[in-house]
């Protein structure tokens, strides 16, 4: 089962295994973290039409997600959560809404990985 609310956390910045093996709670106790702001009301500005789920974009235009997320990430952000928001069985059918959430946690790991690669 895929967890609706997933958050992806970008601990690189401060310890490379961090990434892999810390746990939120044990970071929170010693730095103070930066969560990414709202998304939806970015992307009614980008052309998001009344309607439209934005969720969907994660599978057609992912480019603008992952780059919203990047955005966030060059602002400070340590942690970003996926496009997700509304996605649940009463918006999607079960296979697209596993395609969207699959999407989405990709969407935000390649935009870690974009802003890591420039730090570097």
């Amino acid at each position: 089962m895929i967890c609706q609310d997933i958050f992806v956390y970008l601990l690189t910045k401060y310890d490379s295994e961090a990434r892999v093996s810390s746990k939120i709670t044990d970071v929170v106790k010693t730095k103070r973290l930066y969560f990414d702001g709202g998304s939806g009301t970015i992307f009614q500005k980008l052309g998001l039409k009344p309607g439209e789920k934005c969720e969907e974009w994660n599978l057609t235009k992912p480019e603008t997600v992952i780059n919203l997320h990047k955005e966030y990430l060059m602002a400070g952000a340590d942690i970003i959560k996926t496009n997700t928001f509304g996605a649940n069985a009463l918006k999607f059918d079960n296979i697209t809404l596993e395609e969207i959430i699959k999407s989405a946690v990709h969407n935000a790991k390649k935009a870690i990985e974009e802003c890591a690669l420039k730090e570097e």
